[in-house]
């Protein structure tokens, strides 16, 4: 199962920015400072994950700026994203690898995603062998959070347990 995944394409979702704040340390400094010390600024943060902002409750929105206070917060994500992040976009893709699967894989998408494409998921199901896409409307880059109920009853019905 892959849920709103990344590796399946290799398109930035904002093209250059996507890039300059990964790769320019000084932007990354900021983003931080901003996260830090911007109520605001983490509340878009976050609601920008999400089709329906209500879909995040304070206890996520306090817990997001506690882990914020911590030294180097984001540390491992950065690196990560410095190391995937190319000017020709992500540098990881399985695509090629889809074809050569050999179990069922249901690929789980939220249509509002901004971060990695729905198109993404929908091309990958068409390349594996046995694969189901499900692009769940009004969703963005969260579904556990915003469509727990739904995402449960797909995944149990996958896994023919519903």
């Amino acid at each position: 199962m892959a849920l709103d995944s990344f590796g399946l394409g290799t398109e930035l979702p904002r093209g250059r920015l996507s890039w300059a704040v990964a790769q320019v340390p000084a932007l990354n400094r900021l983003s931080v400072a901003l996260l830090r010390r911007s109520e605001g600024f983490r509340r878009a943060s976050l609601e920008g994950l999400v089709a329906d902002s209500a879909t995040i409750g304070e206890d996520v929105h306090a817990a997001f700026a506690a882990l914020l206070q911590r030294p180097d917060p984001g540390h491992a994500f950065r690196r990560w994203r410095a190391a995937e992040v190319t000017r020709s976009g992500y540098a990881t893709t399985y695509v090629d690898l889809l074809p050569e699967l050999q179990q069922p894989v249901l690929f789980l998408h939220g249509a509002a995603d901004d971060v990695f494409p729905p198109a993404w998921s929908e091309r990958a199901a068409d390349l594996a062998p046995d694969g189901e896409c499900v692009v769940l409307p009004d969703c963005g880059h969260w579904p556990p959070r915003e469509r727990p109920d739904e995402v449960i009853e797909r995944v149990a019905g996958f896994l023919g347990e519903a």
